[in-house]
């Protein structure tokens, strides 16, 4: 499991310039990649910010699409939208 082994060994954390703990809580999905936590890893990695802001952003449209069938939206139409 990668939480037991991130326990064991503290080297990517301090890498990274953040706690055990705000990493524990990112591979564990109780915190998401924040913009800074993107060039954090950006600069780690040798990748770009925008790769994974737009990798969070696409976890988190997938988490809510499962459930979409339960918001309830009414359709906005050009007549509603100008009052007319």
């Amino acid at each position: 499991m990668i939480s037991k082994r991130l326990r064991s060994d503290r080297g990517p954390s301090t890498r990274l310039g953040i706690t055990w703990q705000a990493l524990n809580n990112l591979v564990n999905e109780k915190s998401g990649i924040s913009p800074k936590m993107s060039i954090r890893l950006s600069k780690a990695f040798g990748s770009s910010p925008k790769l994974w802001v737009g990798l969070e952003m696409d976890y988190d449209l997938a988490k809510v699409e499962k459930d979409s069938d339960t918001i309830n939206v009414k359709r906005i139409t050009r007549r509603a939208a100008t009052g007319g």
